[in-house]
């Protein structure tokens, strides 16, 4: 039985938890903080994503496009600081817009994967726009913190608690590691941490509310790690990269907050 649980506790479970034990408290700080470091901080994660981004789904080894694609997508997170939200979204799917099309009147053929180019923009850019919006918004910044925690802690317990538990895959053609047992725990561990930051720092009233909110941002992360491991299966590519030691890529830990973040607006602003 020991032997059994030092072979769970294998060397990648610790390095992921280590690393959000590293990551989550230094962007929660930025975000308490916000002003340049978390504006700084959103234009140097748009540069990491959007370069992981084009690696994956170009093999077009031409390095102006490459460049292009990093540097439209950072001046859009850098451009909404001082534009409207709706706005910011229109001139981002613009740009992508205008992008692609510059890259076939020039004939810089990217192969049958550049529409990748744009969706990248879409993946990318607006759930950046989001957490821009979003931390303006009264209390913000503690809504922010609520959908981190939770968004951690569902990472987090699925992945323990899939290793030590097991069972039958959710779905194994697009993440073989994730167990039936994984994921409703680690919902469940998510949605209990997100209603007790809830219930003692924001101002929610009714109990159930809090607890469908919770459990619908614990789901869409679920379901956004789904739809990046099937983006990466598709170009046959395992981890985005090596930067985040357990992890992967900054991409493989996005994958779970972009989707998220797009039903956090949604919820903030029309529920």
């Amino acid at each position: 039985m020991v032997q059994e649980y030092k072979n769970i506790l294998n060397e990648n479970i610790v390095q992921r938890i280590l690393t959000i034990i590293f990551l989550l408290p230094i962007l929660l700080y930025f975000i308490h903080i916000g002003g340049f470091l978390i504006k700084s901080l959103m234009i140097v994660l748009s540069i990491f994503l959007s370069n992981e981004w084009y690696v994956i789904t170009q093999k077009n080894k031409n390095l102006l496009p490459h460049i292009t694609f990093i540097v439209l997508v950072a001046f859009i997170v850098a451009t909404s600081f001082f534009l409207d939200f709706t706005f910011s979204i229109l001139s981002a799917i613009l740009i992508s817009f205008f992008y692609i099309f510059e890259i076939k009147v020039k004939k810089c053929i990217l192969g049958k994967n550049d529409k990748w180019l744009f969706y990248g923009f879409m993946y990318i850019s607006i759930p950046l726009l989001i957490f821009i919006q979003i931390i303006n918004l009264y209390e913000g910044k503690k809504i922010l913190f609520c959908f981190l925690l939770i968004v951690f802690s569902t990472d987090i317990f699925s992945y323990i608690s899939g290793n030590i538990i097991k069972g039958p895959k959710i779905f194994p053609i697009l993440s073989p590691t994730k167990t039936y047992s994984g994921t409703v725990l680690g919902v469940l561990f998510g949605s209990i941490i997100g209603v007790l930051f809830s219930l003692k720092w924001l101002n929610f009233i009714e109990l159930p509310y809090v607890i469908i909110f919770c459990m619908i941002i614990s789901l869409s992360a679920i379901l956004g790690d789904l739809l990046i491991s099937k983006i990466k299966r598709f170009f046959k590519v395992k981890d985005s990269g090596k930067l985040l030691p357990g992890h992967g890529g900054f991409l493989d830990r996005y994958d779970s907050i972009a989707l998220s973040l797009v039903i956090l607006f949604f919820l903030v602003n029309f529920f």
